[in-house]
């Protein structure tokens, strides 16, 4: 296009904020410099046309590949803007009406609310407490206890055992 000294392409850009349109036509009188006064370069994989619906394949792809070391990401703080991808592919899909589908709740510091909400950090920690809790025992075990209490030896059977039973100790 550059060497082409007949080409003329009209083009006009509008003002922002007015009605006013400016001309800004591809002529061969306002070409400045040589093309490599540019700095131009073209990768040629670049310009490959993909689809929507390639480019959704591409996005889900990606999703899918760095699911194996999300937590890796979120150990660094990163988090996943669901809005965002929703946008995306709503974007991609031409389907407006998914955005409404879904809402998002604000985020107070996003928008510079109450700085003393507590906020929950990205990187949390769980600490399991294991409980011996009675629960009766097995059908078995609360016979021989019954046995126990039945034959008159209920000074061998535990207040824990009684309580298993569903019965106070003496």
């Amino acid at each position: 296009m550059w060497n082409d000294q007949a080409l003329t392409i009209p083009a006009s850009v509008q003002v922002p904020g007015s009605n006013i349109r400016v001309d800004s036509s591809w002529t061969p009188e306002r070409r400045v410099g040589t093309l490599e006064d540019y700095g131009l370069s073209v990768v040629p994989y670049s310009t490959v046309f993909k689809t929507p619906q390639q480019q959704l394949n591409e996005l889900y792809a990606t999703l899918d590949r760095i699911a194996p070391l999300w937590p890796m990401f979120q150990a660094s703080g990163a988090t996943l803007d669901a809005q965002e991808l929703l946008e995306q592919i709503s974007d991609l899909l031409d389907r407006p009406e998914f955005k409404r589908l879904i809402s998002f709740a604000v985020m107070t510091d996003q928008l510079g609310g109450d700085q003393n909400t507590i906020r929950q950090s990205p990187v949390t920690s769980r600490e399991t407490i294991r409980r011996n809790v009675p629960t009766g025992g097995t059908a078995e075990s609360r016979s021989s206890i019954m046995q126990q209490v039945l034959s008159g030896g209920a000074s061998q059977v535990t207040p824990q055992q009684m309580a298993s039973m569903g019965r106070a100790p003496a």
